[in-house]
């Protein structure tokens, strides 16, 4: 039988979180609006495969590749349009991930939250369900940098920023 690591943990600096699936439980619901709107373009999609498919991509990219392979054309304006109706609906309805408070309370070293969501999204979710205390202002979206998750632009701007740790 395997021993369980019992070695320090000392050198861990810094916990970053993902916001979708880790304290929120938004993905499935934002989802589900985006799906709708692409139905509007006459893009039809089912949740199951919108999921697998395009699981952490930020809407942007998402409707971007979905407008290619349509050869439809999508707006800003649309997009500002699904993006304020996400909002709306996630505000009613998002929870918070199973005690993921508790979790966050137990962490004593500093935390982040790196996110694809839209800054101005994530920021109020995060206010509204009473989570941003645990994050000392530190909380970072896909509209920070360039190029977002996958790749690795978003941990690098964290550790340039010297998040949390003094």
């Amino acid at each position: 039988m395997k021993k369980a690591h019992t070695g320090s943990y000392q050198s861990i600096k810094l916990v970053i979180f993902d916001c979708d699936g880790v304290l929120l439980d938004s993905e499935e619901i934002a989802n589900e609006v985006e799906i709708e709107a692409l139905k509007t373009l006459n893009i039809d999609i089912d949740s199951a495969h919108y999921q697998e498919r395009f699981a952490g991509v930020t809407v942007k990219n998402v409707f971007a590749i979905l407008a290619k392979e349509y050869n439809k054309s999508i707006s800003t304006q649309f997009l500002k349009k699904v993006e304020a109706k996400v909002v709306d609906v996630l505000e009613k309805e998002v929870r918070t991930i199973p005690n993921i408070e508790k979790t966050l309370q137990e962490i004593k070293i500093p935390k982040v939250v790196a996110s694809n969501s839209h800054f101005s999204r994530l920021s109020k979710l995060l206010t509204i369900k009473k989570l941003t205390q645990y994050f000392d202002g530190y909380i970072f979206s896909a509209d920070f940098v360039k190029h977002p998750k996958p790749a690795p632009d978003i941990y690098q701007y964290i550790a340039q920023k010297n998040a949390g740790i003094s």
